[in-house]
Order: structure tokens, then sequence, then C-alpha cells
């Protein structure tokens, strides 16, 4: 079986365009998705449940089966391994099933060479970021000197300090369990936790 899948691009392209040239190149079924902008695209899934082994899967632009480059190569990928000849119209790939498994291989190192330069110009970013003095993260807030943040300062405060006292605690008399000392001094152990790791 032939199939054909065309989505509208973001440029002002008329379906029909694509539409013919699917029917002209064989194409006996015809998925069409309604929303180039969709990360979804259940005529694509739609289309995966019916093709086979040996099926012909034509389409207008190769980069139109996903929404990204990853998820273009993840289609690809799948439809290679199923067996199935890809013919793209516009970049005249024509990929026969016994040379898929080449492609696949090529298509999986295009993947992998640009998700290491993706971390590559990361990284770099990162250290030109750090050598000017900035760091990541959002900015720290500065809070208003109201009596409600005053308060909520002070607990803070309070908390942190029975947390220091529950590790003393613990130092000088072993034989007193953590969960004990904790819940002498009414602190929890997650406040123990946070505040013995900064």
């Amino acid at each position: 079986m032939i199939y054909g899948y065309f989505i509208k691009g973001t440029t002002g392209e008329h379906p029909s365009l694509q539409l013919n040239a699917l029917k002209e190149a064989g194409a006996k079924c015809i998925y069409r998705e309604e929303n180039f902008y969709q990360k979804e695209r259940p005529q694509f899934e739609v289309l995966m449940k019916g093709i086979k082994y040996r099926d012909t899967f034509i389409i207008w632009k190769l980069s139109r089966i996903g929404y990204s480059f990853k998820d273009m190569m993840y289609k690809v990928r799948t439809l290679l391994e199923t067996g199935v000849h890809i013919k793209s119209i516009k970049e005249d790939i024509n990929i026969p099933t016994g040379q898929g498994k080449l492609m696949l291989e090529t298509l999986t190192t295009i993947l992998n060479f640009n998700h290491s330069i993706q971390s590559e110009n990361t990284l770099a970013g990162l250290r030109t970021a750090l050598s000017k003095g900035r760091t990541g993260g959002r900015p720290k807030s500065i809070l208003p000197k109201t009596p409600e943040v005053e308060r909520i300062v002070e607990s803070l405060e309070y908390i942190k300090e029975r947390a220091l006292l529950a590790a003393k605690f613990q130092e000088d008399d072993l034989s007193l369990p953590l969960n004990v000392i904790l819940s002498k001094l009414k602190i929890s152990q997650y406040n123990y936790q946070k505040y013995l790791k900064k």
C-alpha cells in the first residue's frame, strides 16, 4: 500500500499543492494533519497503526513529520524499523527498505551530532556568563520589612537554631535516637535536614 501524509506548513502554501503532488507520486491512502503547530500528530498515529512492512510512505517534505528535529528523526527511525519505503517529494529522498538501515544509522549520527553541538553551546554560554560574574537561576528576591515578614524570618531562625541544637544533642548523647530529640525540640525531620545541609 502507498500512504501519503501531509500537513500545511507555516508559509502561505496551499494544501492542494501537497495533495496533488502526493497523488501524482502514487499515494492511494492520504492522511492530512490540520495543525502544524500542534505537538501531537493524531493522523500520523492513525497512519502508523495501518502501515506495514514493504508499504510506501510519501511526504511532501520530510521535516513535516515532526514538530522538532528530534521528533522527526524518531518518526523516520520508526518507519525504517518497520521496513517502510520512505519518499520525500520536495527533497527528492527515496529510501528503499534495503538501504533503510544505512539511512537509519546516518540519521542517528546526525541526531547525536546535533545534540552534542547543543550541549557544547550551552556549556560555552555558562562559562561565558560565569566569567562575567553572572550565575544562573532566578535572582533572590528582597523581602519587604513588614511585621509579617519579620515574624517569618524569626521563626525560620528559631527552627534553624533548633536544628543545630538537635545535631549537638545527637553528638553528645548517642543513646537518644534522632527522632526523639527532634520530637522534644518540636522540629520536623525535613527542617532538620534542610538546615544542616546549609
